[in-house]
């Protein structure tokens, strides 16, 4: 984000709260690799970007895809995300708008599935 953007929308951040990178999907693969022990779980709500999945596991971590349906509109429930979450479960990838769906999460519905990590805090 430009500063002129960060000045014109009054966003204020501390520079340990920002990184440059290549691109979204770049970052995410290096959170993960700094991150991830062998074998900890990155919940994945389908349907995904492509290559979410071999991330996670280029990563030593394990995927944990939870099927959306069209019912609730491509997104991922409190209830579903409350199910997959385990004692290895470290990451949740949420995409609003959602890729490929074009899904988008209403305040409501973040502030729920928040409400179900709020519990759990071994989970970015």
């Amino acid at each position: 984000m430009p500063p002129s953007s960060l000045r014109d929308n009054q966003l204020r951040y501390r520079p340990e709260e920002i990184i440059a990178g290549s691109g979204a999907k770049q970052l995410i693969f290096n959170a993960f690799l700094a991150t991830l022990d062998a074998g900890q779980q990155v919940i994945i709500p389908a349907p995904y970007w492509v290559s979410y999945p071999d991330m996670v596991s280029l990563a030593d971590g394990e995927p944990v895809i939870v099927p959306c349906d069209e019912q609730h509109g491509w997104k991922l429930t409190p209830e579903q995300l409350a199910a997959a979450l385990t004692p290895s479960t470290r990451w949740l990838i949420l995409n609003s708008p959602g890729n490929p769906t074009g899904a988008i999460y209403s305040e409501r519905e973040l502030r729920a599935l928040a409400d179900v990590l709020a519990d759990y805090r071994r989970c970015w």
